[in-house]
């Protein structure tokens, strides 16, 4: 009782936060308890996620009630005939066919510490993207307080513009196999891979593939070659020559470039390997679910006997994650000291035959207890 008026208060404030309106789009919104979960408390966390998402988006979303989005897809079954809410393709496919913008879908589950949440958002612009994956410690109040998060997450931009870059001017451009009206206008586009091609009379057809992101809008850029010539470019003026010899690199920074480039090749191959082993332990906890409990019910084991395997492998994906970290930073301070060492010295090295000013000295201590090395300026 306790849990559903928080619920329902919390519903409230965060319907009352978004009193601007918007144009609507559909969304959908179900979150399904795994076999060890309440299912009265996954439908009170739907129901806080929906409000959080018409909040989040300043009413931009107009979103189905649970039961009516849940009877939509009882109807519905995969190719194997499996219900449909066991297979996120499924859940898809019946988005898509319903005219729904975006869908968020997934599982909660109890943990060792706490609950692990997984979410999956479904169109406008999300085809190819990763769950949401959190492992939340603390009791129910920091798993409701996570659905304000998963509503941030599921409203970020995930669109940015294209623009083009194709010469001759005038020739006629698509975007994905489909016609662009006005080439000299950036296109909104999903985040991604994108096919630009191009024709145009006296000129060989050509296509290049740019891949955008959302931080940074994309080019693409594309020169036809003429029937029988080269591709158009702009050519490249050579610099004036001089009599200005070219600035020596002392012997020194060449060694500790050398020595910290090596080093941070090392520790970047090293947390490489360690991010690919928590990876990989992500990927055997989720298989080990699917293997123990298939259709998130009817597990074969007890929960005594799941973690026993379970947290064992949990806890090695945060070691590697934790070494992978260290490693990653030991490689990006080497790479910024080698090329720190190297700005400095041509900076301030001198020009033509003059000896340079850098230097890469090793120091030994009188009593040999220990060795330094240090680069003199």
């Amino acid at each position: 009782m306790a849990l559903r008026m928080f619920a329902a208060l919390l519903l409230a404030v965060l319907s009352l936060s978004g009193l601007a309106g918007a144009t609507e789009r559909s969304a959908a919104v179900l979150l399904l308890p795994e076999s060890d979960m309440d299912r009265e408390l996954a439908d009170d966390l739907t129901e806080v996620l929906i409000s959080a998402v018409i909040a989040e988006s300043n009413r931009g979303f107009r979103v189905q009630g649970k039961e009516t989005f849940k009877t939509s897809l009882a109807e519905r079954t995969t190719k194997t005939g499996a219900s449909c809410v066991s297979e996120v393709a499924c859940v898809h496919t019946a988005a898509a066919e319903l005219g729904i913008n975006m869908v968020l879908f997934g599982k909660v589950g109890k943990a060792a510490n706490g609950y692990r949440l997984e979410v999956w958002r479904i169109g406008d612009g999300a085809e190819n993207e990763k769950p949401y994956r959190e492992m939340v410690e603390g009791d129910v109040g920091k798993l409701i307080e996570e659905m304000e998060k998963v509503a941030k997450w599921s409203l970020r931009p995930r669109a940015t513009t294209l623009a083009f870059a194709v010469t001759p001017a005038g020739s006629s451009v698509t975007l994905d196999g489909k016609p662009v009206a006005n080439p000299s206008k950036p296109a909104n586009v999903a985040a991604g891979k994108h096919l630009v091609a191009a024709t145009a009379p006296g000129f060989k057809a050509g296509e290049v593939t740019v891949e955008c992101t959302v931080e940074i809008p994309c080019t693409a850029t594309l020169a036809l070659a003429k029937e029988g010539g080269k591709p158009l470019v702009t050519p490249i003026t050579p610099p004036p020559k001089t009599d200005e010899q070219p600035r020596n690199i002392s012997t020194g920074t060449i060694v500790a470039t050398s020595v910290l480039g090596g080093v941070a090749l090392l520790a970047g191959g090293g947390s490489f390997y360690m991010y690919t082993r928590m990876k990989q332990a992500e990927t055997d906890a989720n298989d080990l679910i699917d293997w123990y409990c298939p259709n998130g019910s009817d597990c074969s084991v007890t929960q005594e006997e799941f973690f026993e395997e379970f947290d064992p492998i949990v806890e090695g994906g945060d070691r590697d994650a934790l070494i992978s970290t260290v490693l990653a930073g030991v490689a990006g301070a080497s790479a910024v000291a080698a090329v720190t060492i190297l700005v400095i010295d041509i900076a301030d090295g001198p020009n033509g035959t003059t000896a340079p000013k850098t230097a890469f000295q090793p120091h030994f201590s009188p009593d040999f207890t220990g060795a330094t090395f240090g680069v003199t300026f």
